[in-house]
């Protein structure tokens, strides 16, 4: 941590003035210019509680620090206090644009990596909240920022964010593109995985290669090699281990009868990630809008 001498020495530079006209206090210079460690400091002195104290233009310093791209000075803030979940207060100039939310601030300039940990600690209504001149995140991402095509695929698959034509409305074929084929060969794969793990009899002798369950034996061999299986439980995986060990060299799957059968082609699914409904039927929605676009 900087010592005090240097901390004192930095924060008189910043010239913070809490009761000038822009009412930014010295989290706000400080989180503006990216000075993390001056930040530290400030916590360290027992001042976090003006981690989201507004200033005359609305701003909270992590919406200062998220405009200027310092991106690791606005994870250290929200991990020690900084709120994510408030607004611009609606007031704008020329001097003073209106954000929005936070998140779609983020949307506009941030990376992937830094939207995508935003929108898991943010009210669902916020994924979708659009800023006063009726631009959604999604639209911002879109319009603004490098990581547009992972922000959009992100939010449509992972959060079920609706897409809307007004959102890509004037934009280049290209990224539209992009976007639709995407969601095809999404939609495509899932397809295959659906009638892979329905059309498998589990009870059935056939050659790896030779049919549908050749096929899920070795999807399901590299996805337990990779640790991939997302949302699955201790127990489908130790069905699935007895399954493969089961298999063995000859590469079929054990008999088995009856609900047995539906229970195990169940949790060859979770263990695949075949999705839910809903995803593919987001998919198709979203692919529906794109292709009117293109």
């Amino acid at each position: 941590m900087l010592s005090d001498a240097a901390a004192e020495e930095i924060v008189e530079d910043l010239g913070s003035d809490p009761k000038g006209p822009f009412g930014s206090s010295v989290w706000h210079v400080a989180a503006s210019q990216g000075y993390t460690e001056v930040l530290r400091w400030l916590k360290f002195k027992g001042t976090c509680d003006m981690i989201n104290d507004r200033n005359n233009d609305g701003s909270t310093p992590l919406m200062l620090a998220i405009e200027a791209g310092h991106e690791d000075t606005a994870r250290w803030m929200v991990a020690n206090g900084a709120d994510p979940t408030v607004e611009d207060n609606g007031y704008a100039s020329p001097f003073a644009p209106v954000r929005g939310t936070i998140f779609c601030q983020a949307c506009r300039h941030s990376s992937f990596s830094l939207v995508q940990d935003l929108a898991e600690k943010i009210p669902p209504e916020q994924l979708t909240h659009p800023v006063f001149h009726r631009i959604t995140p999604m639209g911002e991402a879109f319009r603004s920022n490098a990581d547009r095509i992972l922000i959009v695929q992100m939010l449509v698959l992972r959060f079920g964010y609706p897409v809307r034509p007004s959102d890509f409305s004037g934009a280049n074929t290209e990224p539209l593109r992009a976007l639709l084929d995407w969601a095809e060969a999404e939609l495509a794969t899932r397809h295959t995985m659906i009638t892979l793990v329905l059309g498998c009899g589990v009870h059935a002798r056939r050659q790896e290669g030779g049919g549908a369950v050749g096929a899920i034996i070795g999807q399901l061999r590299a996805a337990m090699a990779t640790g991939s299986q997302v949302g699955v439980t201790g127990r489908d995986l130790d069905v699935v281990r007895r399954m493969l060990r089961a298999a063995g060299d000859e590469n079929h799957l054990y008999k088995l009868r009856g609900a047995g059968n539906t229970d195990v082609r169940m949790r060859i699914a979770r263990c695949l990630g075949v999705p839910k409904g809903a995803e593919v039927k987001r998919l198709r929605a979203a692919a529906a809008v794109w292709r009117g676009l293109v």
